[in-house]
């Protein structure tokens, strides 16, 4: 519980908490560590038992272990490497488990980060069977991999280097918006590589400015209809009669309001927390527009106008998307989706789509701050997605020969005629993009009445139920009483379904009882059974003698099958 609500080991130990764990048990009085370094201790101590057992689990691996780095900042300004390793257990189950959480020492460079990385891989025994590795585009990483190379000769940087895709989704909505600013947007176009010095020299202007009002006001201003709205939601939140008077113009909008909003407040230079005030400025357009003509103290740059709200529809539909994919990958893909690593390449496509569409709708209009942001964002999104060449030469390869097989299979087989089934109401945009738009997805493939490629030994699968259902009559009906050692005996025991078909042949037929009673008496105890039940229910009279409960429920269905 101490670690994992993140309580300090010294406050643990306070008498306070003592007292309270007590006061539940006594008997943990006895137990109950009086010093911080007792925690300490066995918080090691757990370490090493875990450590145990992952070593153990990644030792049995049913394949490559990838792993997964990033830096994390704690609250008390530790800068600690998380290493997470990404394997297929002894189980078959994909596994995703934390390897090691050491503390970077001086700069954050690829130098730097080795060596902490090579120390955790060859303490798990993990040398010969690495996998990929999943970081974020930081120069550091590849830099990073350069020098684990030099331990590790058997790494292909440009084959096994994976690029974080949050990470990317993060870079192309910075480059949309804080890429360019009103003064220079015309030129941006044409300079759009120099986009990620732009972006860095924002955020640390904006950083700078933290504590000077006006300065970071008038930086924002310099970013169109996305600072105008970062300086309103500024001036509403600056005091409560601001807040209020926000509220009651949202009443004024709309008299039948039950529910009264706070605008999202300023969350720096996050672009998640851009597209969050972009979404409720939207919502709430007409009570901001009643703010600000009742607002004076507002500063005229700050108001915005019906183009400026034009342009932040324009920004929501671009981020939108990008909030989705960045929302949906946050997971380990124990379903096979929602984090997987064949969904990297089809949410790019998808962004991509998403991204031209927007552009050549507004490359019909003159060039414009909103129509170089979305430039821009593509152009980042773009280049990650041609080094996905670099990473693996397979990609494409694949993919050509998985819509050659498609193709193959639908020139093979004939497809029923259907409708799209109306659960593609339900599916998300991003699944239905990637779903195959063929109605053969919907039904089982009808094969031809002559296909030359079938293998019969291949292809020819058995009905489980079946076997079983001839295995219990080859028990009970394979052979009688007076054959049975001959059968044993005799090598040739292939003809006994034709021994069952005969037996069943007679026993069914409904005219000489006698003769069907002759036939189940030659399988012993089985028979006798069957001629009891037959007996007992011939009468009303023998069914209610007592005591023939039993037999009247064995002979449910009656006579009529074996």
């Amino acid at each position: 519980m101490v670690l994992l609500d993140e309580i300090s080991h010294r406050h643990a130990t306070s008498k306070h908490h003592k007292r309270l764990a007590c006061y539940g048990n006594p008997l943990v009085e006895n137990v109950y560590p009086d010093s911080a370094s007792t925690v300490t201790s066995w918080a090691k101590d757990a370490y090493q038992i875990s450590k145990a057992t992952i070593e153990d689990v990644l030792s049995k691996a049913r394949s490559r272990i990838s792993l997964s780095l990033d830096i994390w900042t704690s609250d008390s300004s530790m800068p600690l490497l998380g290493i997470c390793a990404h394997f297929i257990d002894f189980t078959y189950s994909l596994t995703p488990t934390l390897l090691a959480l050491p503390l970077l020492e001086g700069s954050h460079s690829g130098a730097t980060i080795a060596p902490p990385v090579e120390a955790v891989v060859k303490e798990l025994g993990i040398t010969e069977n690495l996998g990929f590795f999943m970081m974020d585009n930081a120069d550091n990483n590849d830099t990073m991999l350069v020098e684990l190379r030099k331990s590790f000769p058997s790494i292909n940087i440009k084959q096994q280097r994976l690029r974080c895709l949050g990470h990317i989704v993060k870079l192309t909505a910075k480059a949309a918006l804080h890429g360019t600013d009103m003064q220079s947007f015309e030129k941006d176009l044409q300079e759009a590589e120099e986009v990620d010095a732009r972006v860095e020299d924002f955020e640390a202007a904006a950083k700078a400015a933290i504590s000077d009002e006006p300065k970071r006001l008038e930086l924002w201003r310099k970013r169109g209809s996305i600072g105008k709205i970062h300086n309103l939601v500024v001036h509403v939140n600056s005091s409560t009669q601001r807040t209020q008077l926000s509220n009651i113009k949202q009443k004024e909008a709309d008299e039948s309001t039950k529910h009264l909003y706070n605008l999202i407040s300023d969350g720096g230079v996050r672009w998640s927390s851009t597209h969050a005030i972009i979404e409720r400025a939207l919502k709430l357009k007409d009570a901001i527009t009643l703010y600000q003509q009742a607002t004076p103290d507002l500063e005229v740059e700050d108001v915005l106008l019906p183009t400026d709200w034009a342009e932040l529809v324009e920004f929501k539909e671009l981020l939108v998307p990008l909030a989705y994919i960045s929302t949906r990958m946050q997971g380990n893909a124990t379903t096979g989706s929602h984090g997987a690593l064949w969904e990297w390449l089809t949410s790019m496509d998808y962004l991509l789509g998403k991204l031209e569409q927007v552009k050549e709708r507004l490359s019909l209009l003159p060039d414009s701050h909103s129509r170089t942001c979305v430039n821009l964002a593509r152009m980042k999104l773009n280049k990650y997605y041609e080094k996905s060449d670099d990473t693996a030469d397979w990609i494409v390869s694949t993919k050509r020969a998985i819509q050659k097989l498609f193709e193959d299979y639908q020139q093979r087989y004939q497809l029923p005629a259907t409708s799209q089934s109306n659960n593609a109401d339900q599916l998300s945009d991003f699944d239905l993009s990637n779903r195959i738009r063929k109605t053969a997805t919907s039904h089982v493939f009808k094969l031809s009445n002559s296909l030359p490629t079938i293998d019969v030994k291949q292809h020819r699968l058995r009905c489980l139920a079946h076997v079983l259902n001839l295995c219990c009559k080859a028990v009970l009906l394979g052979t009688d009483s007076d054959s049975f050692e001959k059968g044993l005996k005799d090598k040739d025991t292939i003809d006994v379904d034709d021994r069952i078909g005969a037996f069943e042949a007679a026993v069914t037929s409904k005219q000489d009882l006698e003769k069907r009673l002759k036939e189940w008496r030659k399988k012993g105890p089985i028979g006798k059974a069957h001629n009891l039940v037959i007996h007992v229910n011939s009468s009303d009279q023998r069914r209610q003698l007592p005591g023939q409960a039993g037999l009247q429920a064995a002979n449910t269905g009656g006579d009529k099958q074996v």
